[in-house]
């Protein structure tokens, strides 16, 4: 195969990867919510079944309460932010080669949560100190 030929499957790749990704992604949240919602049907018709105590069914069906990570956007902009200056850092430097394309993606893609993550022991800090104000007032 030339080169002419491989350059030619690249947008055709691009094209089946675009779909692909969201398909496939789509495809695993219906497996797993399916998945689920038989797990709790099973469990309640074995609560039924074995005339489980209303506080145990309680704590059965109650949803859990985890740590709620109010950081994600902060992040995923930082990443998209680093990813368009490597992108325009690459165009600025108009190198051709693949692999330092790549490099510069990845660098600002590392930037980016660099910069998330201080954001984020600022913004951590700055909740502490509203708690303890809050706490002696």
């Amino acid at each position: 195969m030339n080169s002419d030929s491989l350059n030619a499957l690249i947008p055709i790749f691009a094209v089946i990867l675009t779909f692909l990704v969201p398909i496939t992604a789509l495809i695993g949240w219906i497996i797993t919510d399916v998945n689920r919602k038989t797990r709790e049907k099973e469990l309640k018709e074995s609560v039924v079944l074995n005339k489980t105590d209303a506080e145990v069914v309680k704590l059965l069906f109650s949803k859990p309460k985890g740590k709620k990570n109010s950081f994600i956007l902060l992040r995923s902009a930082c990443i998209f932010l680093g990813l368009g200056l490597g992108a325009i850092v690459n165009f600025l430097l108009s190198i051709k080669d693949p692999t330092f394309f790549c490099l510069t993606l990845a660098a600002g893609v590392g930037v980016g949560l660099l910069v998330a993550f201080i954001v984020e022991i600022k913004m951590n800090e700055k909740r502490k100190l509203l708690s303890e104000d809050e706490k002696e007032n």
